[in-house]
Parts: C-alpha cells; structure tokens; sequence
C-alpha cells in the first residue's frame, strides 16, 4: 500500500523577523490522519501520524486493519480473516520549480495475517511489506493540491515460507483539499500488476484511500499537507 499508505507533500519557507531580520527555522508540524481504505485485495482502514520539517523531510508511522477480499499464503489463495500492519514512511523534496513539486517517497512495514481459510500452509502469515514511489506533486492554491506517479511495491513473505509475496508496478493518482485551516480531505487510487509466488498472486491490484487530515492549531498555514 501506500501508502501511503498513505502519504503528504510540503511547502515550508523560512520566516523572517522584522525587527532582527533574521531566518529563523519553523519547529516541526505534526498532522494526524484517519482513512478507509478498499480494492480487489482487501477493506480495511488505517491511522496514520506524521512529522514535516523545515527542512521539507517528512516522517510517518501507521497502523493498518484489513479484511482480505482475497490474499495468498505462500501462493495458496484464501480470504477472510484479518490483517494487522505497521509501516513507517519518509518523503523528501527532490525538486521544487513553482507549483511543482517532484518528491520520492517510501516505507517499510510489516503485515500480519491471522484467522484466514486454511490452505495446505495454514491460516496465518506475515510479510515484510514496502514501496517506493517518484510523484509529482502541483500545488494550485494553499487548499489544493494533487500528485501524479509511479509506485513501486515489494512484499516478502517471512513465514510461513521465505518467498517473494508481490513485485508491484503501480500507478498513482490523488489529492487533497483543506476544507478548514484544520482539516483536510485526502485520496489515492491506484491500479496496476503484480507478480509473486511464482506467478502464484494476485496479478492485478486497484485500491483506494479516502481520509481526514487533522493539523493541530498553530501550524503553519503555508505548508500544504497532502
């Protein structure tokens, strides 16, 4: 997933002091987001919490519940059940030329599957889970932005096997809009393949995301959270 999931993009400047003329870095800015998520694999819903720095780096952690529409344990196919995944995530700034914003983002995560139909393998599995994505981001005003890239997803299964689960190619396409200072609404869709346990998976992949970024009072108001 991505991500990001879910992820964000971020505009910072240097604030100046009049009376000193001086730049001073802006401290830290956090934002908390709540999101569904659903798609041919999995339903399910997501927090996710998330540092920007003046330096324009971000940092995030989230936890992720799923309910598997179809999933594979060791390229058996089963469904149901539920999973359980964690995921820290960073995006970094690559180049900024007016509105666009060109940034590569990543996590890394695992994902624990338990309670599934049984298969030959059994009913449960963990996977070492990340993605890796390059996006273009354009800000249109300081309430909306929208991003536009490829996304490449890895996921290993660690037990009950040792095997590549999920070579993904992905494309994604979102946005988000600030309908308050406070509170955003962000989205993801992406589609794209796949290929795992010896051809063994799931082959296709289109999910999406829809959620509430909550900014905390006092942040700052030039940064666009995505």
């Amino acid at each position: 997933m991505v991500l990001l999931s879910v992820c964000c993009a971020g505009i910072g400047r240097a604030q100046t002091s009049p009376s000193e003329g001086a730049t001073t870095a802006r401290p830290p800015e956090g934002s908390l987001e709540a999101s569904a998520r659903w798609g041919n694999l999995h339903l399910g819903g997501a927090l996710t919490g998330r540092l920007r720095f003046a330096s324009k780096m971000q940092l995030g952690l989230s936890v992720v519940g799923l309910r598997p529409r179809k999933t594979f344990i060791a390229g058996y196919e089963t469904k149901e059940g539920v999973a359980l995944e964690s995921r820290v995530s960073a995006l970094g700034e690559l180049a900024h030329s007016g509105p666009l914003i060109l940034a590569l983002e990543g996590n890394l995560g695992v994902r624990h599957l338990g309670g599934a139909i049984p298969t030959v393998q059994g009913s449960s599995s963990t996977r070492l889970v990340s993605e890796l994505g390059y996006l273009a981001h354009v800000v249109w005003s300081d309430r909306v932005v929208t991003r536009l890239g490829p996304t490449i997803g890895f996921d290993y299964e660690l037990a009950p096997t040792f095997d590549v689960a999920s070579l993904s190619q992905l494309l994604t396409v979102g946005g988000s809009f600030f309908a308050t200072k406070h509170i955003a609404i962000a989205f993801d869709f992406e589609a794209g393949g796949s290929y795992g346990f010896d051809g063994n998976n799931e082959k296709f992949i289109f999910r999406g995301n829809l959620g509430l970024v909550w900014r905390p009072a006092g942040a700052q108001s030039d940064w666009v959270v995505f």
